[in-house]
């Protein structure tokens, strides 16, 4: 049943990010005059972006059993204030982990794997990077190849940043 339910996450959350991709890219493209690979590589750039902030998110909001992926890198530091993190509240309710674990693994894969991973796409990407070599536009494939890759890569931790400053905020906000 749970395999069932994150199949439906992400197929929802596909379904949003697919067709943000296809309005931002239109966006970028019709009323900034950007050419398409210039598009794609904003939004490629500011989906890595958003799987940082919500990575760190998700894992600081619903991971308080200390078992977070995050309990390894220089970002859990900055959330030891939290009384849970990192090791885990030891009153809490095994079902109360059970319910934030499950929250944790709906809510990665409809933003996660769904939303996200539908809005920023390699396989766009390549063949956007595929089509400027083929048009003998070098330079524009150089920039797209080289330029997502260096700036989303940037843009991952930029996220992480974000996100590790919305965790308190939530924690203090939540139940």
């Amino acid at each position: 049943m749970e395999t069932f339910l994150k199949i439906l996450c992400i197929a929802a959350g596909g379904s949003l990010g697919a067709s943000s991709r296809h309005l931002l890219v239109e966006f970028f493209e019709t009323l900034a005059g950007l050419p398409t690979f210039g598009a794609v590589m904003i939004v490629n750039v500011f989906g890595c972006f958003l799987i940082g902030v919500t990575f760190v998110y998700i894992e600081g909001v619903y991971r308080r059993d200390g078992k977070s992926r995050l309990r390894h890198l220089p970002v859990s530091k900055r959330l030891e204030d939290c009384v849970w993190w990192p090791d885990g509240d030891a009153t809490l309710p095994s079902v109360d982990m059970f319910r934030f674990n499950q929250a944790a693994e709906m809510m990665a894969a409809f933003f996660i794997t769904g939303t996200l991973g539908a809005m920023t796409t390699f396989s766009l990407y390549s063949l956007i990077t595929l089509q400027c070599l083929q048009a003998g536009d070098v330079g524009s494939a150089v920039f797209n190849a080289i330029g997502t890759v260096v700036l989303g890569f940037l843009a991952v931790p930029v996220g992480f940043q974000v996100g590790h400053r919305m965790v308190p905020r939530a924690n203090r906000e939540s139940p």
